[in-house]
């Protein structure tokens, strides 16, 4: 409708115009830095907001209403309600909330992103906590009956108290059907919360997705994946079948990136995986643990590269790579770097194969 055409212009200018700073918005021109948003987190911004109308259905031509079918909160008639921005975005003067975002990250299939928020009513804020989970799903089979081709999975835990799970779109369990998924909740002051964005079941590797929550949000919070505990990716395989990176990080933490890459058929080569940085919406802290997990095909080799983006190594940090129960690598305090630290490997039935450091990533040479 012309309506909510508007909105949405209206809302691409406000983030091109710098009303947010980083992934935290702050309300007012200039107070950030401009960004093009992406359509999912246009999406997932303007249904975040949405108002849930009351009434009964119209009838069309003749304008009669139906009382006996009242509208009901996604349903099929009005969805997540009527857009409004006082409820989407902070707006200085205008109103009290937080939102935070995230814009187009991708998520590979049987990953979890956790995110970490509190409460924090204590500016006179009394707005409810709503998340919405955005995506453009790829084509669906023609005829299909359940068409969600790459299902992600919306949830919100509360930290301690009950640990009671929030589910969106009024349900009481995992949506699997819509691309648009939200949760509207009451929160109480100091409440500490897990927002929880898991991939499954997915036909291609890869999606993108956005992600808006707004409410009486801590000024602390910045919304970036809870690495700290191990598994967060939640691999298939088992844990003798486990590639894991291990991280300690220091001082020169927010620097430091890495990639893991694998040899296919044919000598071809492939992505695994790669991480962090401002593409993948957070970076390392110092002084922090971080694990990555990842299965790997036997009789496949691999490289794995950790580099420091502005030189200067890995500090006093250290890092492990195993395989199961086998160490590939395990550095101390002093094994640092330049810029770049390559390790190649091969699995095999028998065990883990270090391959030539110095060689091609195809080249099997021992060490």
């Amino acid at each position: 409708s012309p309506v909510v055409t508007g909105g949405a212009a209206i809302l691409r200018q406000y983030f091109e115009e710098g009303y947010c700073n980083s992934e935290r918005c702050c309300g007012s021109k200039g107070c950030g830095e401009s960004f093009i948003p992406s359509g999912s987190l246009m999406k997932a911004v303007l249904m975040n907001g949405a108002q849930p109308l009351t009434g009964g259905i119209q009838r069309v031509p003749d304008g009669n209403v139906v009382n006996e079918q009242p509208l009901k909160e996604y349903d099929g008639n009005q969805g997540m309600g009527r857009i409004n921005l006082v409820n989407s975005v902070p707006l200085e003067g205008e109103n009290n909330i937080q939102l935070i975002t995230v814009n187009d990250k991708f998520i590979k299939d049987g990953d979890k992103d956790e995110y970490k928020i509190k409460i924090d009513t204590s500016n006179g804020c009394n707005e409810e906590l709503r998340v919405t989970l955005a995506w453009y799903d790829p084509p669906g089979a023609v005829g299909c009956l359940k068409c969600l081709v790459n299902d992600i999975d919306l949830m919100i835990e509360e930290i301690g108290g009950g640990s009671e799970v929030f589910y969106p779109n009024g349900l009481s369990q995992q949506d699997t059907s819509n691309t648009v998924e939200r949760i509207r909740m009451q929160a109480s002051d100091a409440q500490e919360f897990r927002v929880i964005v898991h991939s499954r079941n997915f036909a291609f590797n890869r999606q993108q997705y956005s992600l808006a929550i707004t409410g009486c949000l801590a000024e602390a919070d910045e919304l970036k994946p809870d690495l700290t505990e191990a598994m967060k990716s939640s691999p298939n395989c088992s844990r003798e079948e486990l590639f894991t990176f291990k991280i300690n990080t220091a001082e020169t933490a927010h620097q430091l990136r890495w990639n893991l890459i694998g040899s296919t058929a044919n000598n071809g080569i492939e992505a695994i995986a790669s991480g962090p940085g401002p593409e993948f919406g957070y970076e390392y802290e110092a002084n922090e643990t971080y694990y990555h997990s990842y299965c790997l095909t036997m009789g496949s080799k691999y490289r794995f590269q950790l580099m420091n983006s502005a030189g200067g190594g890995l500090g006093s940090g250290k890092y492990s790579l195993s395989y199961g129960a086998v160490t590939i690598f395990d550095s101390d305090s002093s094994e640092d770097f330049e810029d770049v630290k390559n390790h190649r490997f091969q699995v095999l039935a028998s065990g883990v194969k270090i391959l030539g450091k110095n060689r091609s990533f195809m080249t099997d040479v021992d060490d």
